[in-house]
């Protein structure tokens, strides 16, 4: 049985949506397709489904399908995409960005099973090296292997630092968030305040603070909390997101 999958499609042409979305139903009925006509409308998909895999246009309209492969893999390195292109001559540019395949124009359904049968590859790959990224956390009286992913944010609370999951779990750990940041850095975590250490992917709004000089961040999926954000690092997270 071939496991359902959310994919996402994304090309400014509503024609080819439609004829790309019959050939993945003829060989994947079970698939859920989505699509976007523009990058706004890809990025609001991407905060409210769970997508599973990404086939994306490269030439589009104010942003073109390399700009929004850059940005998404910041924002959701764990989802796989594959370039559906027109031009051969896009390839080279693309390889950087580390694409599971590029599809070309007109896409038949062989193509097609050779890309999806390399996405099956890459996954079971992916399971049998653990691809998910862990920390150990000292806790108490033992160490907790964690899933970087499923941290929703990171708060110190006098002398101890409360990791708070996506599950509502929170760890109590003694590590300062200095200790914690440095093992967090390269998973795109950032401290926005002293006090806490968030996630990039899972900032949901910045705006401008009614005290003091500071912005307010809020995040996905996290209720009745605001984390204040130096105006000086306001720059950090404005070239982190300045890919619009």
């Amino acid at each position: 049985m071939i496991v359902p999958k959310n994919v996402l499609i994304v090309d400014d042409e509503k024609i080819f949506i439609d004829y790309f979305t019959q050939l993945l139903k003829d060989i994947r009925e079970n698939w859920i397709v989505h699509f976007a006509t523009n990058y706004k409308s890809a990025l609001e998909i991407l905060e409210q489904q769970q997508i599973d895999i990404i086939f994306l246009d490269i030439v589009m309209p104010q942003m073109n399908g390399m700009q929004l492969a850059e940005k998404i893999k910041f924002l959701y390195p764990e989802i796989p995409f594959v370039f559906i292109t027109n031009y051969d001559t896009y390839a080279l540019q693309c390889y950087n960005l580390y694409p599971i395949d590029f599809l070309p124009k007109p896409v038949s359904i062989p193509r097609l099973e050779q890309t999806l049968t390399q996405l099956n590859h890459i996954e079971s790959q992916k399971r049998n090296d653990g691809h998910d990224a862990y920390i150990a956390v000292r806790l108490k009286s033992s160490i907790e292997i964690i899933n970087v992913a499923k941290i929703s944010y990171i708060r110190k609370e006098l002398r101890k630092c409360k990791i708070h999951m996506e599950d509502k779990t929170i760890y109590e750990t003694k590590q300062s968030i200095t200790e914690l940041e440095e093992a967090l850095t390269k998973f795109n975590f950032f401290s926005p305040h002293r006090a806490f250490l968030i996630p990039m992917r899972k900032i949901k709004t910045i705006y401008p603070s009614k005290i003091g000089n500071y912005y307010d961040i809020t995040l996905k999926n996290v209720e009745n909390l605001s984390i204040p954000l130096a105006r000086e690092k306001y720059k950090v997270i404005q070239t982190f997101f300045d890919l619009l």
